[in-house]
């Protein structure tokens, strides 16, 4: 309901004035709590406003000026006037961080168009993340609210407040009306450089300017990719033309040629992308981002409190043996979620008719089964030489997409449990687990065709199997 909600304020949001909303702040608090979040936003410079029609949503942004102090702030970069690059290198890169006292050398200062859309979100954002808790205050909010949790009293971040007490919501970028022209186009080019009907270049500012450097390199990355995918395409179309008839892919001498291309063409394509990504870095002014936010601890983060003997503040700490003990347990549950994916493929495997009587065994298991083997028998429901045989390995397709998706929800959990002190820890652990489940899920049974079975032509089913399966399930999800 509250995404539903926060989208139908997004809407909303696009026939207000374009510069009337930057962020939108969903809670789910009672009003003696919401009223309370309102007086601290104003308080920090910002301008606050319910979305109508809803209770505990609401409309932030900043005047110009709260911007501009906070962009000297977080040392922002910005374009420098032609008359004012006064050295050599910012003659060739006319970019310098934002400097108050120095406003007249920007470009576009004091314009309503200075700060694109995404810095817009991005000052706002950093500046509801300063905006600090009244302990006394918030806690005579919460208990109107009839809210029974406290939150800890180390906390002094507003939103960090709500969320350790479960009243925040979401925070999200606010769409504007007459902005997403250029984010819209350049998706209508992507899509034509996909079918190779366009040579027009991808308008990357544009989408950068919108939504932000991040989503600005994803779409540099594929458009770069799509171009880089044209000379192995053209050299493997060019071998398949001039491949004598009735001589196969197995067979055909050329094929080794091609293979060493390809590795060729990956370590060409990995380092021209990084000369393209530090480039585009340079004009966006993102070459020398540091990770600040990195070492701002998690609301989530349980500990014991202790006094720093460096600042003198009051910071939670962990014990070593609490830490090894999650850890194990992370540990021995994400071990155990890999047997589901092992013990399948061997169904699928034995479906398909792959595994003989004399198969070893795996980990003291017998991974031949009579029953299942059977079904791809001659004549069978699952005859390798009739159109089900291939049946098993596209159930086979599905059920890796599943279990991938129910492991996603595992992973959060295990990850939750760990206890990460940071939220760059918290999403590094998370994107390791996901990444070695998924890799193990997809792609074990290749492996166990390939180097156990040793049997090309059933691996190159298998492999086709499993992908064209995986194509069309995004194609018809996405």
């Amino acid at each position: 309901r509250l995404s539903h909600v926060v989208q139908q304020s997004r809407l909303q949001n696009n026939h207000m004035d374009a510069a009337s909303t930057d962020v939108l702040l969903a809670l789910t608090a009672p009003e003696p709590v919401v009223r309370y979040v309102e007086q601290r936003v104003r308080s920090a410079g910002l301008r606050v406003a319910r979305v109508p029609a809803t209770a505990t949503v609401l409309r932030v942004s900043a005047p110009s000026a709260t911007l501009e102090r906070e962009a000297e702030h977080l040392e922002l970069e910005k374009r420098l006037r032609p008359e004012a690059r006064s050295c050599a290198s910012e003659r060739h890169w006319p970019m310098r961080e934002f400097v108050l006292a120095q406003r007249a050398d920007f470009a576009g200062a004091g314009e309503g168009g200075f700060f694109t859309p995404s810095e817009r979100v991005f000052l706002v954002t950093a500046l509801l993340e300063a905006v600090p808790v009244d302990n006394a205050s918030f806690s005579a909010a919460l208990a109107a609210g009839a809210v029974r949790e406290v939150p800890p009293r180390h906390l002094s971040s507003l939103l960090r407040a709500l969320a350790s007490v479960g009243l925040l919501g979401e925070v999200s970028a606010a769409h504007c009306a007459g902005r997403l022209e250029g984010w819209r186009r350049s998706v209508g080019l992507l899509r034509e450089w996909a079918w190779l009907r366009s040579s027009e270049p991808l308008a990357l500012d544009a989408i950068r300017d919108y939504w932000g450097e991040r989503t600005g390199f994803l779409f540099a990355w594929q458009a770069f990719y799509v171009q880089a995918l044209a000379p192995p395409a053209a050299l493997g179309l060019f071998i398949w033309w001039r491949r004598p008839k009735g001589t196969s892919v197995d067979d055909d001498s050329a094929v080794p040629v091609f293979s060493l291309f390809s590795v060729v063409w990956a370590i060409f394509f990995v380092q021209l992308w990084r000369r393209k990504q530090a480039a585009l870095a340079f004009r966006w002014g993102v070459h020398d981002a540091h990770t600040a936010q990195a070492e701002v601890r998690r609301p989530e983060f349980v500990g014991r409190e202790v006094v720093s003997e460096i600042t003198g503040e009051v910071e939670l700490v962990e014990g070593r043996g609490s830490r090894a003990l999650r850890y194990a347990a992370s540990l021995c549950v994400s071990l155990a979620c890999l047997i589901v994916p092992l013990a399948y493929m061997f169904v699928s495997l034995n479906l398909q008719g792959y595994i003989s009587p004399a198969a070893r065994h795996v980990l003291g298991v017998r991974v031949y089964h009579e029953a299942l083997s059977a079904f791809a028998a001659p004549g069978a429901v699952f005859d390798p030489e009739a159109w089900t045989g291939m049946l098993p390995a596209v159930l086979h397709a599905a059920v890796i997409f599943l279990l991938n998706k129910a492991y996603r929800h595992v992973a959060e959990a295990l990850t939750d449990l760990e206890n990460h002190r940071t939220q760059e820890a918290h999403d590094n652990s998370l994107i390791v687990k996901r990444f070695l489940f998924e890799a193990f899920d997809c792609y074990i049974a290749l492996f166990y065709i390939a180097f156990e079975l040793r049997d090309v032509d059933r691996l190159r089913v298998e492999l086709v199997s499993l992908f064209s399966t995986d194509v069309f399930r995004r194609v018809f999800t996405e």
